[in-house]
């Protein structure tokens, strides 16, 4: 594999992505108004013809208006919008972490060294396969198990074999990265998911899902600065200079 076309597809896809939760986004803003409106005119015809609804939801439809329980729909559904916008990026940068961790694989495998575990081996093996077999073996286990953990934990192994270097500045204007900060929006995603107690509660903060987008903007920035093979023509022009 080669690390650049692996980047640029990872960078482009995350991008890409991101675009499709603002256009899901969008799309929700522009239909609600449109969606009260006619929830509305269906439960003044649903009042009108009370034989098909129990006695229990008209009772309760008569004391909210016609106009309060569509808007209670609404509110319902636009939350529904915005856990699952939640959701959606973070599962974007989920998927943007995972890859970073691949690229650092690709191009410093042996940073993985005190990572992929202490399995021992028999010496036959290693007479058998090689070093590098087994080695490429284990790390390949361990990219598979980190797939399945948590954001914070990708987060946390990009971090440690990506150290940002003296002087780095990602292109991202005033984002620190907040390591609390994303291991709560990670709870806030799990809690939405296997939870169940958002609905009708639960309203996004776009400064949240900026926050997503920037972190992995950072991750990416990062993984292009330590990891990315350094054209021998700048090498050569340092060595002159």
């Amino acid at each position: 594999m080669d690390f650049e076309d692996t980047f640029g597809h990872a960078i482009a896809l995350f991008t890409r992505n991101w675009a499709r939760v603002e256009t899901f986004l969008r799309v929700a803003e522009l239909a609600m108004p449109h969606a009260q409106r006619a929830l509305r005119e269906e439960t003044s015809k649903l009042l009108s013809a009370p034989d098909t609804l129990s006695e229990s939801i008209i009772e309760y439809m008569k004391k909210v208006g016609s106009a309060g329980y569509a808007e209670l729909q609404v509110n319902d559904a636009q939350s529904a919008v915005d856990a699952a916008a939640l959701v959606f990026m973070h599962s974007v940068l989920d998927d943007a972490a995972m890859k970073c961790c691949r690229l650092i694989a690709l191009a410093m495998p042996q940073a993985w060294e005190c990572w992929v575990g202490d399995k021992q081996v028999m010496l036959r093996e290693v007479k058998e396969h090689g070093y590098e077999t087994l080695f490429d073996k284990a790390l390949e286990r361990r990219l598979s198990k980190l797939e399945h953990e948590s954001l914070v934990a990708k987060a946390d192994m990009i971090l440690r074999l990506c150290k940002p270097p003296d002087g780095f500045s990602n292109h991202v204007d005033h984002y620190v990265y907040d390591r609390s900060r994303l291991s709560l929006l990670d709870e806030q995603r799990h809690r939405i998911v296997h939870g169940g107690s958002w609905a009708g509660m639960f309203r996004r903060n776009e400064d949240d899902l900026e926050y997503l987008f920037n972190t992995g903007l950072y991750f990416l920035d990062l993984v292009s600065v330590t990891c990315r093979p350094k054209d021998p023509r700048n090498k050569r022009k340092d060595q002159r200079q």
